[in-house]
């Protein structure tokens, strides 16, 4: 079997509630429950969900390791980390966050097809 690497896009709808740890957000009891971490200004290059606040907006929707593609339809490809996190304290209720996830996949080992008997290839 082969394995092979598909990346997946997701788009999930945070709404801001009041819930105690600070991640994200201007009051210290609101936010959308994730830490990020990356960016252009960073090794790697892109802007990666780090943490899922357990009991926050993002638990079971985003997970730890999603790469932040756009925020409220603002691209988050080569931006810093600074500006991703404002992009995030701006939004004051509700953000549409799109991730790419990787998804391993299995594909059955294919065979090198041999050549027809009879043919030859020349240049």
């Amino acid at each position: 079997m082969e394995e092979l690497t598909i990346w997946e896009q997701h788009t999930a709808t945070l709404s801001k509630q009041l819930f105690l740890p600070l991640i994200l957000s201007q009051d210290p009891r609101r936010g959308f429950g994730i830490a990020i971490s990356g960016g252009r200004d960073r090794p790697g290059g892109s802007m990666v969900v780090s943490d899922v606040v357990p009991g926050g907006p993002a638990e079971g929707r985003l997970q730890t390791g999603d790469h932040i593609v756009m925020v409220n339809g603002v691209s988050m490809e080569n931006a810093t980390s600074a500006f991703a996190i404002q992009i995030l304290k701006t939004c004051t209720k509700m953000a549409n966050i799109t991730v790419k996830r990787p998804r391993r996949i299995h594909l059955p080992a294919t065979k090198a097809s041999p050549s027809s008997p009879g043919r030859q290839d020349s240049d």
